[in-house]
């Protein structure tokens, strides 16, 4: 019966519009008997948030042409997180008035780099974006025992017949190389964290977004650079507050309180710390 939901569930996102899908969504929510009733009427509602906010982000030229571009080059697993990418780029913004080089462990196709680059005029700083990620999925030797049953779980869901360290990535490596290729600050490290930290040749970082779904190398990478941050640097933790991902949670709070600091938890998933 899950193969059947895992095949139905692609061939819907492949044939249906984003609308459809979302109340294809609305239908099972209300089926489960989880509530589907939003009491205002929404400005903003996709990647799991919903609200009636101002949102300026989202008629920003620089970051619609920015977001708009990635998404052509299709480099996304899911087109629609546009408030994630807003606090990326604001995250980017305020790090690039310090020195130091940029990081991103948890790269997939560069869905978020991309866009900061573009946003950023990265290039025009002379610094450099180290993009470090094994580009074919998850390395079986640094996931705890629930991760690894997460992820067999979902891929003999989908029925791809894919090696289950692929979860829902496929191997993309060659398609970062031609999208960056554009980009000379770009440094692209493939291989698993940690044991490619030392290729990621800086002794100052200002922005380090991490996003890489299991906890030992979020760590790993966290300890490694946390001692290499500016005073100011900020370090995104796309996964933070994520259903699923309590692991993680768990260990970044305690690595924040060995720090003496702490994460400020975002209505997007993401964790959000301030290196002082």
């Amino acid at each position: 019966m899950a193969l059947k939901i895992g095949k139905l569930k692609q061939l819907a996102k492949r044939c249906l519009s984003p609308r459809w899908m979302f109340f294809l969504n609305v239908l099972r929510t209300a089926a489960r008997g989880n509530s589907v009733f939003i009491p205002f009427k929404a400005t903003y509602n996709e990647d799991g948030l919903a609200c009636n906010k101002n949102m300026p982000f989202l008629d920003e030229e620089k970051f619609r042409t920015a977001y708009a571009h990635a998404v052509a080059k299709g480099l996304y697993v899911d087109a629609n997180i546009r408030w994630r990418c807003h606090v990326a780029c604001w995250a980017g913004t305020m790090a690039l008035r310090l020195g130091g080089d940029f990081v991103e462990c948890g790269v997939n196709k560069g869905f978020l780099s991309h866009i900061l680059m573009e946003y950023l005029d990265f290039d025009s700083s002379g610094r450099s974006f180290y993009l470090v990620d094994t580009y074919q999925g998850f390395d079986g030797r640094y996931l705890t025992s629930r991760e690894r049953s997460r992820l067999v779980d979902f891929v003999a869901s989908t029925d791809s017949g894919k090696p289950w360290e692929m979860g829902m990535y496929e191997p993309c490596y060659d398609v970062v190389v031609g999208a960056f290729s554009g980009f000379k600050g770009a440094r692209i490290v493939k291989g698993a964290v940690p044991d490619v930290l030392p290729e990621v040749r800086t002794e100052g970082v200002a922005y380090l977004s991490i996003d890489m779904n299991c906890v030992a190398p979020e760590i790993a990478a966290l300890e490694h650079f946390w001692p290499k941050m500016i005073v100011g640097g900020v370090v995104l933790l796309d996964d933070y507050a994520w259903p699923g991902h309590e692991e993680q949670m768990v260990a970044m709070d305690d690595f924040a309180r060995r720090a003496g600091t702490k994460i400020l938890c975002l209505p997007t998933g993401q964790g959000l710390l301030i290196k002082h």
